[in-house]
């Protein structure tokens, strides 16, 4: 198991290091990938993009999935229906995916534009470059929210329910008992969500590529894409590792940022 986990990490490392187009021999050219990356305008905009679609993905959809999973703790019947439904988009083929939100966001007859229009206003370029990042968040926030509702839902299960009943026999009111107690007891849950969630929109690929590719002009354009067309498309293979690397590196440190935010919210 340490070998399929730990060398493909090393071996990117080792690669990063070469100028390789996957036929000719590697040649060795140290730190210059990285020295390429970036100068290379379009890297830094995908840099900064990534940054955003892991911010601001994992706070929505975590939000939401805490919100989906407090309702439906609450229902006595039917709980099951509504965990379907809102399960139902993680297991929908790429695909499918890809053919409704191409109907919602089509320019002319789709779904959101057909609303403003009936209201008076105008068509927008929902995957034009003003909207097009912001357009592919919403489409991850609504495939993978239900698996955060899940995930978030067990956790409430195993919350004691005499802690509710006597916080409400003391004169709490619902909200307070949600803030007081099940979100507090809820953290190590939320936690793992969050970090779930960062590692997947940094990974964030199949919907960006199949749908705009990075473009228009860059404008959806995350270091997943940029990776995998240095790589396939342009054949360089050592700046595709390169950017592998720093991708981690990214990840490693969102990760110790989010922790040390929780640490010190756990200790006051």
């Amino acid at each position: 198991m340490a070998t399929f986990l730990i060398y493909p990490v090393f071996e990117g490392i080792r690669l990063s290091a070469f100028v390789w187009d996957g036929f000719s021999a590697k040649r060795f050219v140290g730190l210059q990938n990285y020295e390429f990356l970036f100068k290379d305008p379009v890297f830094r905009l995908s840099l900064y993009h990534s940054l955003i679609v892991s911010t601001i993905g994992p706070l929505i959809q975590t939000t939401i999935g805490i919100i989906l999973a407090l309702l439906i703790s609450e229902v006595t019947k039917g709980r099951t229906i509504y965990k379907v439904i809102h399960f139902f988009p993680v297991i929908l083929s790429l695909v499918a995916v890809t053919v409704i939100w191409s109907w919602i966001y089509a320019p002319t007859d789709g779904l959101l534009n057909l609303m403003l229009t009936s209201f008076g206003g105008e068509s927008i370029a929902w995957l034009g470059p003003d909207y097009s990042l912001y357009s592919l968040i919403a489409i991850g926030i609504w495939r993978f929210v239900g698996f955060n509702m899940l995930l978030l839902l067990s956790g409430i299960q195993t919350i004691d329910p005499a802690l509710h009943e006597a916080a409400a026999g003391d004169g709490a009111t619902k909200l307070g008992i949600v803030w007081n107690i099940t979100l507090p007891l809820l953290r190590p849950f939320i936690a793992m969500n969050f970090v779930i969630n960062i590692i997947g929109y940094l990974n964030y690929f199949d919907i960006i590529y199949v749908s705009t590719k990075g473009g228009p002009a860059n404008s959806s354009q995350v270091l997943s894409v940029y990776a995998f067309i240095q790589g396939f498309e342009n054949n360089s293979f050592g700046t595709a590792s390169a950017t592998g690397v720093i991708l981690f590196l990214v990840a490693a440190l969102l990760m110790f940022i989010y922790f040390r935010i929780v640490r010190k919210s756990s200790l006051n």
